[in-house]
Protein backbone atom coordinates (compact mmCIF):
# COMPACT_ATOMS: atom_id res chain seq x y z
CA UNK A 1 0.00 0.00 0.00
CA UNK A 2 1.99 2.66 -1.14
CA UNK A 3 1.85 6.00 -0.30
CA UNK A 4 0.06 8.04 2.76
CA UNK A 5 0.78 7.60 6.57
CA UNK A 6 1.02 4.47 8.24
CA UNK A 7 0.08 4.86 11.87
CA UNK A 8 2.52 4.27 14.44
CA UNK A 9 1.23 2.39 16.86
CA UNK A 10 -0.79 -1.34 15.80
CA UNK A 11 -4.33 -1.26 17.75
CA UNK A 12 -4.56 -4.29 19.43
CA UNK A 13 -7.85 -7.04 20.08
CA UNK A 14 -5.77 -8.27 23.09
CA UNK A 15 -8.95 -10.09 23.94
CA UNK A 16 -9.58 -11.80 20.79
CA UNK A 17 -12.21 -9.90 18.93
CA UNK A 18 -13.21 -13.99 18.42
CA UNK A 19 -13.47 -14.53 21.88
CA UNK A 20 -16.91 -16.10 21.87
CA UNK A 21 -15.92 -18.82 20.29
CA UNK A 22 -16.95 -22.36 21.94
CA UNK A 23 -14.33 -23.46 24.72
CA UNK A 24 -13.47 -26.28 21.92
CA UNK A 25 -11.94 -23.34 19.91
CA UNK A 26 -10.19 -21.36 22.72
CA UNK A 27 -6.25 -21.82 23.47
CA UNK A 28 -5.01 -23.10 26.66
CA UNK A 29 -6.87 -24.92 29.44
CA UNK A 30 -6.82 -28.14 30.36
CA UNK A 31 -10.02 -28.82 29.43
CA UNK A 32 -10.03 -26.87 26.26
CA UNK A 33 -10.42 -30.28 23.53
CA UNK A 34 -12.95 -32.64 25.24
CA UNK A 35 -14.94 -32.73 22.30
CA UNK A 36 -14.51 -35.97 19.79
CA UNK A 37 -13.41 -35.22 16.34
CA UNK A 38 -16.25 -34.76 14.41
CA UNK A 39 -18.21 -32.13 17.49
CA UNK A 40 -14.66 -29.90 16.80
CA UNK A 41 -14.91 -29.75 13.06
CA UNK A 42 -18.39 -28.80 13.44
CA UNK A 43 -17.26 -25.85 15.94
CA UNK A 44 -14.88 -25.01 14.16
CA UNK A 45 -16.85 -24.86 10.76
CA UNK A 46 -19.62 -22.84 12.92
CA UNK A 47 -16.99 -20.32 14.24
CA UNK A 48 -15.47 -19.69 10.64
CA UNK A 49 -18.41 -18.74 9.35
CA UNK A 50 -19.61 -16.04 11.86
CA UNK A 51 -18.83 -12.59 11.24
CA UNK A 52 -17.33 -10.13 13.54
CA UNK A 53 -17.74 -6.45 14.06
CA UNK A 54 -15.02 -4.31 15.52
CA UNK A 55 -14.19 -0.71 15.35
CA UNK A 56 -10.97 1.20 14.68
CA UNK A 57 -10.55 4.58 15.16
CA UNK A 58 -9.06 7.58 13.37
CA UNK A 59 -8.88 11.12 14.25
CA UNK A 60 -9.97 14.05 12.12
CA UNK A 61 -6.15 14.54 11.24
CA UNK A 62 -6.16 10.94 9.78
CA UNK A 63 -9.02 12.19 7.93
CA UNK A 64 -7.74 14.93 6.72
CA UNK A 65 -4.75 13.91 4.82
CA UNK A 66 -5.11 14.15 1.02
CA UNK A 67 -2.73 11.27 1.02
CA UNK A 68 -4.74 8.96 3.27
CA UNK A 69 -3.06 6.61 5.82
CA UNK A 70 -3.05 3.44 7.10
CA UNK A 71 -4.26 1.46 10.32
CA UNK A 72 -2.69 -1.74 11.30
CA UNK A 73 -5.26 -4.12 13.22
CA UNK A 74 -4.16 -7.02 15.01
CA UNK A 75 -6.21 -9.73 15.75
CA UNK A 76 -6.03 -12.41 17.91
CA UNK A 77 -7.56 -15.97 17.20
CA UNK A 78 -7.69 -19.16 19.00
CA UNK A 79 -6.99 -21.94 16.78
CA UNK A 80 -6.06 -25.89 16.19
CA UNK A 81 -2.40 -26.72 15.10
CA UNK A 82 -3.70 -29.12 12.44
CA UNK A 83 -0.27 -31.35 12.86
CA UNK A 84 -0.02 -31.20 16.64
CA UNK A 85 -3.06 -30.88 17.27
CA UNK A 86 -2.25 -28.51 20.15
CA UNK A 87 -4.23 -25.37 21.05
CA UNK A 88 -1.94 -21.98 20.05
CA UNK A 89 -3.36 -18.34 19.45
CA UNK A 90 -2.51 -16.95 15.97
CA UNK A 91 -2.20 -13.32 15.47
CA UNK A 92 -3.13 -11.59 11.78
CA UNK A 93 -2.31 -7.92 11.29
CA UNK A 94 -5.01 -6.61 9.01
CA UNK A 95 -3.64 -3.02 7.08
CA UNK A 96 -6.63 -0.71 6.34
CA UNK A 97 -5.99 1.88 3.75
CA UNK A 98 -8.25 4.74 5.27
CA UNK A 99 -9.12 7.24 2.14
CA UNK A 100 -9.32 11.55 2.84
CA UNK A 101 -13.15 12.37 4.51
CA UNK A 102 -14.06 8.79 5.35
CA UNK A 103 -16.56 9.14 7.89
CA UNK A 104 -17.88 7.87 10.84
CA UNK A 105 -19.44 4.40 10.48
CA UNK A 106 -17.30 3.54 7.70
CA UNK A 107 -17.14 -0.13 7.09
CA UNK A 108 -14.51 -2.18 5.69
CA UNK A 109 -15.09 -5.97 5.27
CA UNK A 110 -12.49 -9.11 5.37
CA UNK A 111 -13.86 -12.22 4.21
CA UNK A 112 -12.47 -15.46 6.10
CA UNK A 113 -8.88 -16.09 5.16
CA UNK A 114 -5.92 -18.05 7.00
CA UNK A 115 -7.70 -19.29 9.65
CA UNK A 116 -9.76 -16.78 10.85
CA UNK A 117 -13.33 -16.06 10.48
CA UNK A 118 -14.91 -12.79 8.31
CA UNK A 119 -14.61 -9.72 10.08
CA UNK A 120 -16.00 -6.12 9.87
CA UNK A 121 -14.13 -3.13 11.03
CA UNK A 122 -16.13 0.18 11.61
CA UNK A 123 -14.81 3.44 11.73
CA UNK A 124 -15.11 5.52 14.56
CA UNK A 125 -14.46 8.65 14.68
CA UNK A 126 -12.15 10.52 17.72
CA UNK A 127 -13.65 13.69 19.39
CA UNK A 128 -11.37 16.56 18.42
CA UNK A 129 -10.03 19.52 21.38
CA UNK A 130 -11.93 22.12 19.61
CA UNK A 131 -13.71 21.09 15.98
CA UNK A 132 -16.88 19.19 15.74
CA UNK A 133 -17.55 17.94 12.57
CA UNK A 134 -21.02 17.82 10.49
CA UNK A 135 -21.17 16.04 7.06
CA UNK A 136 -17.74 17.65 5.22
CA UNK A 137 -18.00 21.01 7.19
CA UNK A 138 -15.74 21.67 10.55
CA UNK A 139 -17.79 23.56 12.72
CA UNK A 140 -16.14 25.64 15.43
CA UNK A 141 -17.91 27.35 18.46
CA UNK A 142 -15.90 30.58 19.35
CA UNK A 143 -16.12 32.09 22.57
CA UNK A 144 -15.72 35.60 22.62
CA UNK A 145 -16.02 38.38 25.31
CA UNK A 146 -18.63 41.54 25.09
CA UNK A 147 -15.36 43.83 24.18
CA UNK A 148 -13.85 41.75 21.75
CA UNK A 149 -17.65 41.22 20.32
CA UNK A 150 -17.82 45.06 19.99
CA UNK A 151 -14.35 46.08 18.95
CA UNK A 152 -13.30 42.70 17.00
CA UNK A 153 -11.03 40.41 17.30
CA UNK A 154 -8.13 38.57 15.12
CA UNK A 155 -8.36 34.51 15.50
CA UNK A 156 -5.83 31.68 14.17
CA UNK A 157 -7.29 28.57 14.10
CA UNK A 158 -5.30 25.59 12.93
CA UNK A 159 -6.99 22.89 11.32
CA UNK A 160 -6.56 18.90 10.95
CA UNK A 161 -5.19 19.54 7.70
CA UNK A 162 -1.98 21.02 9.48
CA UNK A 163 -2.99 24.32 8.36
CA UNK A 164 -3.80 27.43 9.87
CA UNK A 165 -6.38 29.83 8.88
CA UNK A 166 -6.06 33.44 10.30
CA UNK A 167 -9.39 35.59 10.66
CA UNK A 168 -10.28 39.35 11.57
CA UNK A 169 -13.91 40.00 12.84
CA UNK A 170 -12.94 44.04 12.89
CA UNK A 171 -14.30 44.36 9.93
CA UNK A 172 -17.52 42.82 11.16
CA UNK A 173 -17.98 44.40 14.45
CA UNK A 174 -19.89 44.32 16.54
CA UNK A 175 -20.55 40.70 16.37
CA UNK A 176 -23.52 39.27 18.14
CA UNK A 177 -24.25 36.00 19.53
CA UNK A 178 -24.76 33.47 17.16
CA UNK A 179 -23.40 35.26 14.40
CA UNK A 180 -20.94 32.64 11.72
CA UNK A 181 -18.15 33.32 9.71
CA UNK A 182 -17.95 30.52 6.59
CA UNK A 183 -14.46 30.05 5.02
CA UNK A 184 -14.95 27.66 1.74
CA UNK A 185 -12.94 25.29 1.35
CA UNK A 186 -11.01 24.44 4.56
CA UNK A 187 -13.09 21.74 5.94
CA UNK A 188 -13.24 17.70 5.43
CA UNK A 189 -12.35 16.17 2.28
CA UNK A 190 -14.92 15.51 -0.07
CA UNK A 191 -15.18 11.68 -0.87
CA UNK A 192 -11.49 11.55 -1.29
CA UNK A 193 -10.49 15.16 -2.41
CA UNK A 194 -8.96 17.36 -3.11
CA UNK A 195 -12.36 19.59 -2.93
CA UNK A 196 -13.44 20.33 0.75
CA UNK A 197 -15.93 21.57 3.16
CA UNK A 198 -16.30 24.32 4.71
CA UNK A 199 -14.89 25.94 7.77
CA UNK A 200 -18.07 27.59 9.96
CA UNK A 201 -17.37 29.90 13.28
CA UNK A 202 -19.99 29.98 15.65
CA UNK A 203 -19.63 32.85 17.83
CA UNK A 204 -20.70 32.85 21.65
CA UNK A 205 -20.54 36.24 23.23
CA UNK A 206 -20.28 36.20 26.75
CA UNK A 207 -18.77 38.68 29.71
CA UNK A 208 -15.48 36.60 30.03
CA UNK A 209 -12.45 36.37 28.74
CA UNK A 210 -11.64 33.02 29.94
CA UNK A 211 -12.50 30.00 28.04
CA UNK A 212 -10.58 27.01 26.77
CA UNK A 213 -10.05 26.07 23.50
CA UNK A 214 -10.52 29.97 22.09
CA UNK A 215 -7.77 31.35 19.13
CA UNK A 216 -7.98 34.57 19.64
CA UNK A 217 -5.53 37.23 19.59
Amino acid sequence: MGGGQTSSNTDNYGGSPFSSFPPGMRSGGPNAFHQDAGSTARTRSRSAGKAYTRPFYCSLEDLSNLKGCTKKLKVKHPAMDPVTGISAEMEKIYRIRVKPGWKQGTKVKYNGQEGFPPITFVLKEKPHSFLKRQGDDLIWQCRITASQAEKGAKLTIPLPSAESVSVSTQDRAPIENGDTITIAGKGMPIKGGPDRGDLIIKFLVASSASYGGDRQQ
